[in-house]
């Protein structure tokens, strides 16, 4: 169901809530000091929310004395259990109305929208009773309900990075605009979980593995399967030393077979990790990766948030709005135009853009890349 249709269940409440509480205040109006408890909302994917936890950080240097409550995805909760800059996490469930009552219950004063459905996302901002409500107005379906701040209208939040965008949006409460780094926590615990994981299917601890991230959120974010065992082939025929990862959900998995079917000669050089993969250990996975080839897609952010170098691969989406910003040095991107105008996204079924991106060109990326000129004092030959 589309976020709108699910909105209209909010509808009967957002009524109810204006006649008794009127617009939010303005935020000329807003006192730092006297800000105690704020809500952050990042209700979407992995990537989305990992793009917001720079503003988080910002918000939370800001007011150290607030207690941060964070709307988040049900599926993305686990992997932020350990996330200290927020000192609640409040799941959005399939059931708006039982979220919207979990948010009235946490009582904040602030609520700062960083990412989310709309309007979706703004309604339950409303309904959590916040006199202050924060987000950029373009193109928003119920600006109404958003408060007002000098010089709104005169900025588009899609012109700049995702980043960048929502650290404005933390800027405008006065908090530091300036530190653009991704914050997830790697705790011990799951970088254990990893290494029993690796060793389950014989991936001992010396040896050097690559991940392939092969699936995305939507079709038309992903390489061809053909190209990762085109790149697989050759990356093992010049270092059979090798491991290749195959990371990815349960919905995944057969994706990850049919890669590893392609590969025939080195098949038990490429481990299918696809469905094996506790979220909460997905970090500690990817930390212990010598480089990530990935899709733009969660894995992606995850890579570039524990210092992990990737290349990653763009077509439809931009690397200008979501791609790394931070270690450049780390990450080689690659991106072709899309060949579509306008581009259908999510409804795209054949994303001949992508096939754009050539086998030689991400070769090319991965034996440019330093990790690759040297690791621990030791070469890593791929040619």
């Amino acid at each position: 169901m589309s976020s709108l249709f699910n909105a209209h269940v909010l509808l009967p409440l957002i009524k109810r809530a204006r006649r008794h509480g009127g617009r939010p205040l303005p935020l000329a109006q807003l006192v730092p000091a006297d800000i105690q408890r704020i809500l952050v909302i990042s209700s979407t994917a992995i990537g989305d929310t990992l793009l917001s936890t720079p503003a988080i950080h910002a918000l939370r240097r800001r007011f150290p004395q607030a207690h941060l409550i964070g709307l988040l995805h049900r599926r993305v909760v686990p992997l932020f259990r350990r996330y200290d800059e927020l000192n609640e996490i409040i799941p959005l469930r399939r059931s708006l109305v039982l979220t919207a009552w979990h948010l009235r219950r946490a009582r904040p004063e602030v609520a700062v929208i960083l990412h989310g459905n709309e309007p979706e996302a703004t309604m339950l901002a409303y309904l959590s009773g916040a006199r202050y409500i924060v987000m950029h107005p373009q193109r928003h379906l119920l600006p109404e309900l958003l408060s007002p701040f000098a010089g709104a209208e005169a900025y588009d939040p899609l012109t700049e990075h995702s980043i960048i965008a929502r650290l404005r949006l933390a800027g405008l409460l006065g908090a530091d605009t300036g530190e653009t780094t991704l914050r997830l926590p790697v705790p011990p615990e799951t970088e254990q979980r990893a290494a029993e994981l690796l060793r389950r299917h014989g991936v001992g601890a010396g040896d050097v593995c690559i991940g392939f991230q092969v699936g995305a959120a939507t079709r038309y974010k992903m390489w061809p399967a053909t190209s990762f065992m085109l790149l697989a082939h050759r990356l093992l025929r010049a270092n059979p030393q090798l491991k290749i990862l195959l990371l990815g959900s349960a919905r995944e998995a057969s994706l990850c077979a049919e890669i590893k079917s392609g590969v025939r000669d080195h098949a038990n050089a490429i481990i299918n990790l696809a469905g094996d993969i506790d979220l909460p250990v997905l970090p500690a996975l990817v930390k212990g990766l010598s480089l990530l080839v990935t899709n733009d897609t969660g894995a992606m952010h995850v890579a570039i948030a524990v210092n992990t170098p990737t290349v990653s691969l763009f077509a439809p989406t931009d690397p200008a709005g979501v791609g790394p910003i931070q270690d450049t040095e780390r990450h080689r991107v690659i991106k072709q135009p899309p060949t579509c105008t306008p581009c259908v996204t999510k409804r795209c079924r054949t994303p001949f853009c992508m096939d754009q991106i050539t086998v030689e060109e991400v070769w090319q990326a991965v034996l440019s890349h330093p990790v690759f000129r040297g690791m621990n004092g030791n070469t890593v030959s791929l040619s």
